[in-house]
């Protein structure tokens, strides 16, 4: 199943309506003169399909104050903005990734894969790959869901013996890494070694 595709979250969690009501009193109004639209790019897939959500979950006086944020996933964020500036990565012999529910959900999959492409000579999502069943903190105190949805991908990223495991976000890192015995880790940390000065 490619993760274009994915049904989504085993888990999902609802929003949380009383977190949003303390969000929108923060949210910067544009001064007269400057730009409508702030920027506010997020290093967790998770933490991006929220805050996307956000707006339909806030009372109707305060959209007004939401409306101007623009929220972009990092990974989004690294292809169209940060891959045509930095140097030629050096890059690893293989790598294997894990997309998010999220990243499914809003579309930055194919970026993920563009950004392991960049730092890898092959970049894998496993055929098996699924839902980590991780759910937020959850995995934390339950690892049973998290165990039996990453059977089948384990066993598929332990044969392939990478170099490297990467995904977006980081409590699906820690479910992989506990699945695997291989430490995931954000492919921007791998973007970001690639691409160091005199390393």
């Amino acid at each position: 199943m490619r993760p274009t595709e994915h049904p989504g979250p085993r888990l999902w969690r609802r929003p949380r309506s009383r977190a949003t009501g303390h969000l929108a009193p923060d949210a910067p109004t544009p001064h007269p003169g400057t730009s409508p639209l702030y920027p506010v790019v997020c290093d967790a897939s998770s933490c991006t399909h929220g805050l996307t959500q956000l707006l339909d979950a806030l009372p109707p006086e305060e959209r007004g104050r939401y409306a101007p944020l623009r929220f972009t996933d990092s990974v989004q964020f690294a292809v169209d903005t940060l891959l045509p500036r930095l140097p030629q990565p050096r890059r690893l012999a293989s790598l294997a990734l894990h997309p998010t529910c999220s990243t499914a959900h809003f579309g930055s999959s194919d970026a993920l894969i563009a950004l392991g492409r960049a730092v890898a000579e092959r970049a894998d999502v496993p055929d098996s790959w699924g839902c980590c069943a991780f759910a937020g903190d959850r995995g934390l105190l339950h690892p049973e869901p998290t165990a039996s949805a990453t059977a089948a991908q384990a066993a598929e990223v332990v044969a392939g013996q990478y170099a490297a495991h990467a995904s977006c976000n980081r409590t699906c890192e820690m479910g992989m890494t506990r699945a695997t015995g291989h430490p995931y880790r954000h492919v921007l940390e791998l973007l970001e070694e690639a691409t160091r000065p005199g390393a």
